[in-house]
């Protein structure tokens, strides 16, 4: 799923963007949505630091005290998987979209290129193993870094993402949500938990849980503990 944040000082163009890029998407069979045109600086990153996007828009030229390169280091200082597309007239700034990383350049007013660029990246963003996992969290989508998951624990009727920043919850199936992550490290360690095997620290044998990198400590149940105590099982659980 492609979430995008855009930013640009011309309400016309705001306009084209909330008019044309959900018909684009739609037209185009993308799972993705607008969440945010905005000429407002404080809101665009946001939305970044709030892991409600994982693409952006970007106008270099705007009307604030920032210009959009520097929102756009902003966001890779933030973010560094965050696709970013600039938008824009200024094309003396091609050189500084290296810098950080910039998906693609476009030149006002190409609106086909960017209904084009759209149609790549989310081709991409299917093809390639994921580096983050979009959760629905009651009315919002997080953006969640997989490398930052420590593990995915059913409770009740919620699935709780846990990360060294927080939990996430979700009503997505514990199953479900760990084949779409589809990472190898991810192993079962109890019937409604799944760990990641690249987290862990060390196993406490006495109180038969895993001590993560972070500190925490997630259980194993008793079907799964006579396993990872053994040295093989060690080193099935460390993907070795």
């Amino acid at each position: 799923m492609i979430s995008i944040a855009a930013i640009d000082d011309s309400k016309n163009v705001l306009d084209d963007y909330i008019n044309n890029i959900p018909k684009w998407l739609s037209q185009n069979n993308i799972d993705g949505e607008l969440v945010i045109a905005t000429s407002a600086p404080n809101k665009f990153i946001n939305a970044v630091e709030n892991n409600l996007v994982n693409v952006c828009i970007i106008d270099i030229n705007l009307k604030n005290d920032t210009n959009g390169m520097d929102l756009a280091r902003q966001v890779r200082s933030i973010n560094k998987s965050c696709e970013i597309i600039f938008v824009t007239a200024c094309l003396e700034y091609i050189q500084e979209a290296f810098e950080v990383k910039a998906y693609s350049f476009i030149q006002k007013p190409r609106w086909d290129k960017l209904q084009n660029t759209l149609i790549e990246l989310s081709k991409e963003k299917q093809s390639n193993k994921r580096s983050c996992i979009d959760i629905k969290c009651g009315s919002q989508v997080f953006f969640i870094q997989i490398d930052d998951i420590n593990y995915i624990e059913h409770l009740q009727t919620k699935t709780v993402i846990h990360t060294s920043d927080g939990d996430y919850h979700t009503y997505e199936g514990l199953e479900e949500l760990v084949e779409r992550i589809n990472d190898v490290r991810f192993k079962r360690c109890h019937r409604s938990i799944f760990i990641n095997t690249f987290c862990v620290y060390c196993l406490d044998v006495k109180s038969k849980e895993f001590i993560l990198k972070d500190k925490s400590r997630c259980s194993i149940g008793p079907k799964y503990f006579a396993n990872f105590k053994t040295q093989e099982g060690w080193r099935q659980l460390l993907c070795l």
